[in-house]
């Protein structure tokens, strides 16, 4: 389960922003199934059955596991219909890094994407 909710977005209070762990991992990898459209474009092939593991574990060159923010949008049934991963002082030291950012085609077009990024 994401840990507690870290805030709610404006205009959709169905959903709750949490940062998720490596104990989300499950529910996270059915949110890369279901976006398989992206990997698809981006890869060239749908997620392998550990993309979200090995996502959630992975740091670009010279971060630190502290500077890895992984960020979910919860629907009120628990699914993660969309996720933010955020990198500080990547690529330079006083920057931040949208590394990621996926919404679950059902969710698409609602306006959760822009909600979730402009709240973090």
């Amino acid at each position: 389960m994401a840990s507690d909710a870290v805030l709610t977005l404006d205009g959709h209070p169905e959903l709750r922003v949490t940062r998720l762990t490596a104990a989300d991992v499950g529910r996270l990898q059915e949110l890369y199934e279901a976006c398989a459209d992206f990997t698809i474009l981006v890869e060239g092939e749908p997620p392998g059955p550990h993309a979200a593991a090995e996502d959630l574990a992975s740091l670009p060159p010279g971060s630190r596991p502290e500077d890895k923010h992984v960020f979910g949008l919860v629907d009120a049934q628990g699914r993660i219909v969309a996720m933010l991963e955020a990198i500080r002082g990547s690529p330079e030291p006083r920057t931040w890094w949208i590394a990621l950012m996926m919404v679950a085609p059902r969710r698409r077009r609602d306006g959760v994407g822009a909600a979730l990024h402009a709240a973090l």
